[in-house]
């Protein structure tokens, strides 16, 4: 268990939520379909005495509300991000003027600490989509750009980052590193792939890279002096950290190569486009209101982690 410097669990403090954004145009368009039922009985002659014309009400919002107007959340529940993901889409609902539902992906596996993973495989989620979910929460965009023909994507919420992770206070930048370090690596991420890269174009390795396969042991194994940094999910620094990677005694240094950022999305059917369209417009209020920052802050992630608006 990773603990802070006095050797305690670190407790975050609760405060209130602040409300969340209003999605101004589909409270007017569900003004619209309401005022449009209410109306529906109205004879002609009504509308001949000078009752104003409707606005324009999609068919789909219509189909929308008439199909009970809710959204099934789905939460990775093997993720991290889970509790965050499970209020951010409480978020995303509330400002859209709609209920959500909630069920939860799980996998007999157990999790990964500190960590994003799906534990389930595509056949498994293919399922779970198409039977309990209208919209999964902490998808993680690929980087080979490829999804699922069943399956489409929201625009990003998340751009969150790979970092070095250091302890000597005398470290900044990777080439303040001792000849020989030991420099632990998740393998299978964007980082540890840039980072073989980097090292094997070099004429010799200044550095010792060290694979593992999850992000609590790197964090153990740096507390103990068995690496000399960690390549990790930034994050995970904070998580482990209850909010501040400092009270486990750990910075960050700069490195000599970048990293694609792990992006993460809202996932829906291939059939969802409308849903889609609603959740990517509640998506850029809550970036653009700074409401997501605040989420972040809330749940001990890192604010800069919100995805530009």
């Amino acid at each position: 268990m990773i603990k802070n410097a006095a050797g305690n669990r670190r407790i975050r403090p609760t405060r209130k939520a602040a409300a969340p954004p209003r999605s101004r145009f589909l409270s007017e368009w569900k003004k619209a379909a309401t005022t449009a039922g209410v109306l529906v009985g109205l004879s002609a002659g009504a509308f001949a005495q000078g009752v104003p014309p409707l606005p324009a009400v999609p068919p789909e919002l219509l189909q929308f509300y008439r199909s009970g107007g809710e959204v099934r959340f789905c939460i990775n529940a093997a993720s991290s991000l889970a509790e965050f993901d499970r209020a951010l889409a409480q978020t995303l609902a509330d400002s859209l003027l709609i209920p959500a539902e909630f069920d939860e992906i799980v996998d007999v596996e157990p999790p990964f600490p500190f960590d994003y993973r799906f534990t389930v495989d595509e056949a498994d989620l293919f399922v779970k989509v198409n039977n309990d979910c209208d919209a999964v929460m902490g998808y993680r965009l690929p980087r080979s750009g490829l999804i699922p023909d069943w399956l489409i994507v929201s625009r990003p919420y998340l751009e969150s980052d790979m970092v070095l992770g250091v302890v000597d206070p005398n470290v900044e930048r990777f080439a303040d590193l001792p000849e020989g370090a030991r420099i632990g690596s998740r393998i299978g991420t964007a980082g540890d792939t840039q980072f073989r890269s980097y090292l094997q174009a070099l004429p010799r390795e200044p550095v010792d890279r060290v694979p593992y396969v999850a992000n609590d042991i790197l964090l153990e194994d740096l507390a103990s002096g068995a690496l000399d940094g960690v390549l990790i999910w930034e994050p995970a620094l904070y998580l482990a950290g209850g909010g501040d990677p400092a009270t486990l005694g750990i910075h960050t240094a700069t490195l000599p190569f970048d990293i694609e950022a792990i992006t993460f999305s809202v996932a829906l059917k291939s059939d969802g486009q409308f849903l889609r369209s609603l959740i990517d417009e509640a998506i850029a209020l809550v970036l653009e209101s700074g409401v997501l920052a605040e989420l972040l802050a809330e749940f001990g992630l890192p604010e800069d982690a919100a995805a530009t608006p």
